[in-house]
This record gives C-alpha cells, structure tokens and sequence, in this order.
C-alpha cells in the first residue's frame, strides 16, 4: 500500500500541533513502507515535539520518546538519508 497519503497527512498534523494524531500516522506510513526514510525522519521531530511538551513529572516517558526519536533518526541515516546525519 502506498505510504504517501499517511505521510502526508502526518506531517500536515505535526505542522498543525496535533503531535499524537501525527504520529499514528506517521506509524502507518512506515508500517506501509519501512523502507522510506523520510517517514523516519519525520516520526523522530514529532517525537521530539510530543517529549518538548512533557512535564517534568513524565521524565521517565520523555526519555523514552526521545530513545526513540534518536533510534529514527538512525534509521533514516541507514536507510540513506545523509542529510540528517548532522541532527544527531
């Protein structure tokens, strides 16, 4: 299935604040192709934003997320995406 219309639509979300519904779809977009390493990249800055907007008291959950948002950004850099070499 074509990963486009969840991609698209994810980093529509996440440009628009609403994080938690981008990253279900940023989920599905990589679930429909895992090997589009810009799907990665763009899970890994929703991530971001989802731990920047945490509260001190969810730490525990922030750093998970951002374990997270940094194992995407590897795995974009795998898959070929140069360019993000330099964000982490």
């Amino acid at each position: 299935r074509d990963p486009r219309p969840p991609l698209n639509r994810g980093m529509l979300l996440l440009h628009t604040g609403r994080t938690a519904e981008a990253l279900a779809d940023l989920d599905a977009a990589i679930d429909r192709d895992a090997a589009l390493e810009v799907s990665f990249y763009h899970r890994a800055v929703t991530r971001l934003k989802l731990a920047a907007g945490m509260l001190p008291a969810e730490r525990p959950r922030m750093l998970e997320v951002c374990k997270g948002a940094e194992a995407d950004l590897a795995r974009a850099v795998e898959l070929g995406g140069r360019r993000y070499r330099t964000l982490f």
